[in-house]
C-alpha cells in the first residue's frame, strides 16, 4: 500500500468507500490524491483493525479477505 507518510500531529485524511462494484480507499492531501481498490465485488460488512492497519471484509459469496496482507493485496483468508 503506497500511502502519503503520515503523523500523528498532522494525520493525512482517508476515506473508506464501500460501493456495489468494491471497496476503495481514498486518501487526499495538499500534493496528491490518491485511490486504492481494495475489493472488486460489493462486500456484506466491513471492518478495520487501527493498530494493524487492515481491513477486513465479508463477500457475498461468503469469503472473509484482509487487506493489506503481507502482499500488500488483498488476500482470502476463509470461505464460510
Amino acid at each position: 500500500m503506497s500511502f502519503s507518510p503520515t503523523t500523528a500531529v498532522n494525520p493525512v485524511p482517508r476515506l473508506v468507500l464501500a460501493m456495489p462494484t468494491g471497496v476503495v480507499i481514498a486518501e487526499a492531501d495538499n500534493i496528491a490524491n490518491t485511490s486504492v481498490p481494495m475489493a472488486t465485488v460489493a462486500v456484506e460488512a466491513l471492518a478495520r483493525l487501527s493498530q494493524e492497519d487492515k481491513y477486513y471484509w465479508l463477500t457475498r459469496a461468503g469469503n472473509l479477505e484482509v487487506f493489506p496482507s503481507n502482499e500488500n493485496s488483498k488476500v482470502t483468508i476463509s470461505v464460510l
